[in-house]
């Protein structure tokens, strides 16, 4: 199975799971989960600005966020003081870093509807347990 299927094999187990509820139980599930699930149209937004990292905050994954954060804004940072003292070689640091960012975000934004669903799967998954 690829990693989508298995991610809607699990959605569809969750839903099961809760239309087993009893309706008091149900319309508790759904106060409880429904704050929390995101949106992937919204991570995918985000991800466009991967160097940034937001859709790292988004998906609560603060560490990530802001370690990519950070990168990013030291290699911005690192171009232009290098395009301004003149120094060549720091322009294609900078550069270089910011594609390596590029590169390890790029594949999350061709994933970001499996992304979003794992996670709003595993908060599904909190809110039954904690029932």
């Amino acid at each position: 199975m690829t990693p989508q299927e298995l991610a809607d094999a699990k959605e569809e187990a969750l839903r099961q799971r809760v239309a087993l509820l009893p309706p008091e139980a149900k319309k508790a599930f759904y106060t409880l989960v429904t704050p929390k699930l995101k949106d992937p149209d919204t991570y995918a937004v985000l991800n466009w600005l991967c160097i940034a990292g937001l859709h790292h905050f988004y998906l609560r994954k603060f560490v990530h966020g802001f370690i990519n954060l950070t990168l990013g804004t030291v290699g911005i940072i690192g171009l232009i003081v290098s395009i301004v003292t003149a120094y060549e070689t720091g322009v294609w640091i900078a550069l270089g870093m910011m594609l390596v960012i590029f590169c390890i975000e790029l594949p999350q934004l061709f994933s970001s509807q499996r992304i979003v669903q794992e996670y709003n799967n595993a908060m599904m998954e909190e809110a039954l347990t904690t029932l």
